[in-house]
């Protein structure tokens, strides 16, 4: 197993590395498999009397319940399509919105290597021609082996069975699904585009025969279309996750009865799925299950099961299994933890897998230096040269030279060996303090961003838009943290939001769409809701509309005309911010956010933290919609894409008034906070000054400042707090 495994505290259900003891809350990877296997079973003696099934799992923050969806997906996976749904906060989930989640993970990859929609098509044709689902990828390769034209006749003979069997799918929703697996990557990213629901443009369309896109009224019928052919080789799991998110501070709870009468509808309408529903047992028992009415009850809650925290014999299991993916042990199991640290952890109360694995990893760390100081004696003087050729190596680095990052680390090994102590030896308790228990807030955030600009990076690059109930998810969360800026959620179409500041009021619209035609309709019906109020429309910057869309342009021209209405595009840096700070918040409130030992950070901490560092209310989205003037930049004062820039010109004269800005080496004995920075990943300012005083008692802050601002550009702040390495490709 590799390093990445252990340094990856924070859950993701799309991991490739993954440990799993089977024995751990079994009873709901049952209760769920159950559920498959009966759908399974009823597609192949009965399909017609096929029916929807749905299980509540519940347990408390760090029991597992994204561990669980992984579980699922790896043991079950391609005998079901397995997708995560995590609610909306502006809005209700809608068939549409349902749909295209559905259809965007089914590009996701199964286990077995290939695409979920592909395991989907070859588990359905094979359950359609005798061999049954078992084996998709055979199956689509031996249609692939045929011609075109016996291939297509293939096909239809497939749609012609399932039309038989139930009549009221939509025939041309069936057909493009099964057309994916055989078809280019270009045309495959278009029909799953289509089959998503999203706006098509011309091209898209083009390439995959279709005259429009498909439209809302569509949405529920495809979606029934999905489930019926899902259940006849790989049902789909549909996981709703975090419901604790739709509740709300008035205790009005509309949001989730929304969400009741969507899951129940769901149980009544689609043949053979299976719908989750995860949440916070205290959560569910006090505020989500008493919402919903008998009806709804007996729909949702067809069964239930909690997540319990592992006991005493499962701990000792986790740690033994991560004790396996120690690549060279040096010693039998207790080691790296000891006897005596292995019976407290498993028999205090109250320990979750997540801390469980930090233990582990702390412990392995320690017995890294712990191995390097006992080899003093003899390394001494191979330590000491190897501490000023890595230190001579790494400045050299900072004055321009790639890869500083990897030169630290290895500085870090050889200052550990010469100092004789750990750069990251836990402080003591009463200096820890000094930081909050949040502290690894920061390495979450980071994680979250990056995986946001991936996902509008990939967007971008498969020409489908971002989801602009997503989008407008982010507004919302953007306007918690800009001081006079009041952003609800209470418009109706084609608006989303409302902006108030004061007593104006302006209708917030984001349009996403793709096509000339839906996009200048929408325009024109802003143009009379111009008249009643201001209007702000965002778009994605990277959706420029082209020139050769002439009308559009000009119903563009009229809003802005009306002089009551004003046109923001979103740059792809702040679409990954506002996507990233949704998922952030809503994470917390889940209790999804933790520190470094692994315990659930607060709502109100992580609403701290972020209104401490993150400086919302300078973001070029919040600058816009307050109405303030983006500052001018030029080239060369333009920051680079990430969030993440150099020390401030004012925190040095904070910090160290007498400190000269410089870009040159230091000398050789004045190389430590770079190595304890490798070792800590990301760290508060205040901290690494702490760790940094362990290994070079001569240090200062102001001594670590010079060294860090030194580095240039290998080193990246957030805000005037939290600092780490930058990473290089």
């Amino acid at each position: 197993m590799s390093r990445a495994f252990f340094d990856s505290i924070h859950a993701d259900p799309w991991a490739q590395d993954f440990l799993d003891l089977a024995s751990l809350n079994a009873h709901a990877t049952a209760a769920v498999e159950e559920s498959i296997e009966h759908i399974r079973r009823t597609a192949r003696d009965e399909a017609w009397a096929l029916r929807s099934t749905s299980i509540v799992i519940l347990g408390p923050p760090g029991a597992g319940k994204t561990h669980l969806f992984s579980r699922l997906r790896r043991k079950l996976g391609p005998r079901g399509v397995f997708v995560l749904i995590r609610p909306l906060v502006h809005a209700e989930m809608t068939p549409r919105f349902v749909l295209g989640e559905i259809v965007r993970q089914l590009a996701f990859s199964a286990p077995r290597g290939t695409s979920q929609a592909n395991a989907l098509v070859g588990s359905v044709l094979g359950r359609l021609d005798g061999v049954g689902p078992g084996f998709p990828s055979t199956v689509l390769a031996e249609y692939k082996d045929l011609s075109p034209e016996e291939r297509a006749a293939r096909l239809e003979g497939a749609l012609e069975r399932l039309i038989a069997l139930w009549p009221e799918i939509d025939v041309g929703y069936l057909a493009r699904l099964l057309q994916v697996p055989f078809e280019d990557a270009q045309t495959q990213r278009a029909l799953l585009a289509w089959l998503s629901g999203v706006d098509c443009d011309h091209a898209q369309l083009s390439r995959i025969g279709a005259s429009a896109s498909l439209g809302d009224a569509r949405a529920l019928p495809a979606l029934r279309t999905l489930a019926a052919a899902c259940a006849l080789g790989a049902p789909i799991v549909l996981v709703f996750d975090q419901l604790e998110n739709l509740m709300d501070a008035s205790g009005a709870g509309l949001r989730l009865r929304a969400y009741a009468n969507l899951a129940a509808e769901y149980v009544d309408t689609l043949r053979g799925s299976v719908l989750v529903h995860l949440a916070l047992d205290s959560e569910w028992t006090r505020g989500i299950e008493p919402t919903f009415n008998l009806a709804q009850q007996s729909r949702i809650v067809m069964r239930r099961e909690v997540l319990a925290l592992p006991k005493s014999s499962e701990r000792e299991g986790l740690l033994k299994l991560y004790y396996q993916q120690v690549l060279k042990p040096k010693s039998a199991f207790p080691w790296p933890l000891g006897a005596a640290r292995v019976k407290r952890l498993c028999n205090d109360p109250g320990y979750t897998p997540r801390m469980l694995l930090i233990e582990f990893r702390d412990a392995l760390e320690a017995a890294t230096h712990e191995e390097l100081a006992a080899a003093e004696p003899v390394l001494a003087s191979e330590a000491g040269v190897a501490v000023t050729a890595a230190t001579g190596a790494a400045t050299t680095a900072m004055a321009g030279a790639a890869g500083a990052a990897a030169v630290a680390g290895a500085a870090a090994v050889a200052t550990a060996a010469a100092a004789g102590a750990p750069a990251s030896t836990p402080a003591p308790e009463s200096s820890q303090r000094n930081t909050p228990d949040r502290r690894d807030v920061a390495s979450e955030w980071l994680g979250r961003l990056r995986s946001s600009r991936d996902a509008v990076r990939s967007a971008s690059a498969d020409r489908v838009p971002l989801h602009a109930a997503r989008l407008a998810d982010g507004v919302l969360a953007l306007g918690r943290f800009v001081p006079g800026l009041a952003i609800k959620a209470k418009a109706r179409p084609p608006a989303q939001l409302a902006l108030e500041k004061g007593d104006e009021v302006e209708r917030v619209a984001i349009l996403q769409e793709s096509n000339h035609r839906s996009l200048a309709a929408v325009l024109a019906r802003l143009t009379r809701l111009s008249e009643q109020s201001g209007v702000v429309v965002l778009r994605e910057q990277a959706r420029e509309l082209p020139a050769s869309w002439t009308e559009t342009m000009r119903r563009r021209d009229e809003l802005i005309a009306t002089g009551r209405a004003r046109w923001i595009d979103i740059d792809a840096e702040d679409c990954a911010r506002i996507l990233s700070l949704a998922s952030f918040l809503q994470a917390a409130r889940s209790g999804d956010v933790t520190d470094t030992r692994g315990q659930a950070v607060s709502e109100a901490e992580v609403i701290e933290w972020v209104e401490a560092t993150l400086d919302v209310a300078s973001w070029p989205l919040a600058l816009a919609l307050s109405g303030a003037p983006l500052a001018q930049k030029t080239e060369k004062e333009t920051e680079p894409e990430e969030e993440e820039r150099s020390v401030p010109e004012s925190f040095i004269k904070e910090l160290a008034p007498g400190l000269k800005r410089r870009r040159r080496p230091l000398p050789a004995d004045r190389f430590s906070a770079l190595p304890t920075l490798q070792k800590l990943r990301v760290a508060s300012f205040e901290r690494l000054v702490r760790e940094v005083l362990r290994v070079d008692p001569a240090a200062t802050r102001a001594s670590v400042l010079a060294e860090l601002d030194a580095a240039g550009d290998h080193v990246r702040w957030i805000g005037r707090s939290i600092v780490f390495l930058r990473e290089h490709e």
